[in-house]
This record gives C-alpha cells, sequence and structure tokens, in this order.
C-alpha cells in the first residue's frame, strides 16, 4: 500500500463519504458503472467506510418534460422551478436511475449500499421567492 493510500485509509476510516454524481453521468452507463466500480473498490479497501450516493437527475427531467409532456422546463437564473408535473417526472425518472444503481450494485456484490429512506432522513425546505 502506497503513503497516498494510506493516509487516505487513516482519513476515511470509520467516516461517510459522500459522492454526488451528476445526471450527466447518470446518463452514461460507462460512466455510472465506473462511480460504482470505484466505490466498490473504496468499500473494499478502506475499514468501516459508509458512502452516500447522492445523484442529479436535471438533464433527464428536462429531456422527459420537452419530449413526453411537450413542457419546457421553467428556470430563473438556471434555478427550476417546480411545478406539480415536474414532481411527478423526477419520480419516475428518479426512480429508473435508482433501479439502475441497485442493479449496478448487486452485480458489483456491494452489500448494504442501497440506503432506505425515511422520514426522518428528509430535511424541511420553504419555497424561494425568485425576483
Amino acid at each position: 500500500m502506497s503513503k497516498t493510500q494510506s493516509f487516505y485509509q487513516s482519513i476515511l476510516q470509520n467516516s461517510t463519504l459522500v459522492v454526488k454524481v451528476s445526471g450527466k453521468i447518470c446518463d452514461n452507463q460507462q460512466s455510472i458503472e465506473n462511480v460504482i466500480g470505484d466505490i466498490k473498490e473504496l468499500l473494499s479497501t478502506i475499514t468501516k467506510l459508509k458512502v452516500v450516493l447522492v445523484f442529479g437527475f436535471g438533464r433527464q427531467l428536462d429531456h422527459y418534460m420537452k419530449n413526453v409532456h411537450q413542457i419546457e422546463p421553467k428556470k430563473v437564473n438556471g434555478r427550476r422551478i417546480t411545478s406539480q408535473d415536474d414532481i411527478e417526472a423526477a419520480k419516475k425518472i428518479s426512480g429508473q436511475i435508482l433501479i439502475d444503481i441497485f442493479s449496478l450494485s448487486s452485480r458489483y456484490n456491494i452489500r448494504n449500499f442501497p440506503i432506505p429512506i425515511s422520514k426522518k432522513d428528509f430535511h424541511r425546505c420553504q419555497k424561494k421567492r425568485c425576483s
């Protein structure tokens, strides 16, 4: 093991690592597979490491809304103005991506990778006013 590997192993041991991947990565099978492979390697190398994978899907949501519902996404200063239609589409799109991630984690033999969520895991948010 190199000094660099040993250094990161000592820092990440008994930690939770949050990995955020963009919708662009989730849109490419090889890219998301590479991420899952890297997570597998980390989990097999670092003792008691927990990984939380957060994925984006804005690109997929925009595409779905344009092509399926013929609705142009509403954005102000790059921020999505979320409608009820967006929320329903987001459930569908995120569910599809989640199934792909679960499938890959199973193929890579990553145990306990999918973390079930519960009400306590959500944060309260307030509607932001756009000017």
